[in-house]
Formats: structure tokens, C-alpha cells, sequence
């Protein structure tokens, strides 16, 4: 048909709202994807609700400890399995540094130790530094934090607390907050105190210290 020419239609036209609701289009909004279907027609994207993120970090195991990778057949982690069943297992990988305040440093800032400045434990992260958690409660999200920190920077005449972190050394975590330094040495294994926002004591007995904190 020339461009010029006019088109008989058997219908009046429909409007885009009512053709999606209409036809089959609806039904493949989720193969094409919502995106996809945006530049086609030129209707707005819905407002996509940002997904939760949940970081875990667990001390002193090997990589091989986790079921399963399939040389551990005592099934000492069938959370840590069920979860590999439905994200991804890295096969190949390394710690930047296995120390435990390096390692959460390089975590934290996606910075080697040499620029973060947290190359051995006790030294904790400088007060302002760029972390993950300022990085996403910029784009929306809230920063929480439960349980052992060892981040905290020790000041110029004393080393750096034990238990309670001021709101400055906290890398950005600033919502909710119940943590503890170095919980190791404010607990043992089924009794023991962390901290809130405030700096006071969220004491716990007779349970475990890891159940407790999840």
C-alpha cells in the first residue's frame, strides 16, 4: 500500500490500552519482557520494586566444608545446599585477603586492602569511606546490620572497641543496628551481648549465638 493511500479498516481503531488488553499481547508480555514491549509501543515501564539483598558472612570454614561442592557427605550445611540449588556456585574463585577485617574491607568498598587501608586486622575502616551500604541506601534501599563488625577504626590513644561502634565507624550501615565489634569477645557460643543504634546491650542466653543473630 502507498504511503499515500488510505486503509480500509473492518473496525474503528482501538486505542494501545485497550489492543494490549485486548489481544494476545497480554499473554506475552512476560516472554517478550516488559522492556522490550516499552520500545514497541511506547507505553511507560512500571516501577520495578528493587530486590531485596541479603549478605551472609560466615567465619572459619574451608570453601569445601559446603555440601554442596560433593566432598563433604556429612550434610553440615543443607541451607547453605539449598541455597546453591536455586542461585549460583562459584567454582572458581579466590578471597583477596582471608583475614577476617580485610576481607569484609574489600567487601565492603570493592577496594584492595593497599587503597581501603585495612591490611591486617585492628586497623578498621576510615570514618566517611565509600561503601556499599551508602552506595545503596543512595539508590533507595535501607543499610542494616546484625551481627559481628571487627570494622571499627581504634582512635589515636586506645584501640578499637570491643563491643559498641559509633555511628561514625558503622561504613554506612545507619538504619537498623545491632552488632558488636568483635563479637567473639563479647559472647560465647550460647550467651552473650550485641548492641543497638544506641550502644546498648542486646543480651542473649541459652541459645545458640548463630541462631540468635538470624
Amino acid at each position: 500500500m502507498n504511503r499515500h493511500e488510505k486503509s480500509e479498516l473492518p473496525h474503528p481503531p482501538v486505542t494501545r490500552r485497550e489492543f494490549i488488553q485486548g489481544s494476545a499481547v497480554a499473554a506475552v508480555i512476560p516472554v517478550l519482557g516488559v522492556e522490550a514491549l516499552s520500545r514497541n509501543t511506547g507505553m511507560p515501564l512500571p516501577k520495578k520494586k528493587p530486590p531485596n539483598i541479603i549478605i551472609i558472612i560466615a567465619d572459619q570454614f574451608r570453601w569445601d566444608a559446603v555440601g554442596a561442592y560433593g566432598l563433604n557427605s556429612v550434610g553440615l550445611t543443607p541451607h547453605l545446599d539449598s541455597m546453591t540449588r536455586r542461585g549460583t556456585l562459584f567454582r572458581s574463585h579466590i578471597a583477596n585477603q582471608p583475614v577476617c577485617a580485610p576481607s569484609r574491607a574489600n567487601l565492603f568498598t570493592g577496594q584492595y586492602q593497599n587503597r581501603n587501608g585495612v591490611w591486617k586486622n585492628g586497623l578498621g575502616l576510615a570514618s566517611g569511606t565509600v561503601t556499599l551500604a551508602a552506595t545503596l541506601r543512595q539508590a533507595g534501599y535501607t543499610a542494616n546490620y546484625i551481627g559481628k563488625w571487627h570494622m571499627a577504626r581504634p582512635g589515636d590513644h586506645h584501640p578499637a572497641p570491643a563491643g559498641p561502634v559509633a555511628a561514625d565507624q558503622r561504613g554506612g550501615f545507619d538504619d537498623l543496628w545491632e552488632g558488636a565489634n568483635e563479637l567473639e569477645l563479647t559472647s560465647h557460643p550460647y550467651e552473650g551481648d550485641i548492641y543497638d543504634a544506641e550502644g546498648k546491650s542486646i543480651h542473649f542466653s541459652g541459645v545458640y549465638r548463630v541462631d540468635f543473630l538470624t
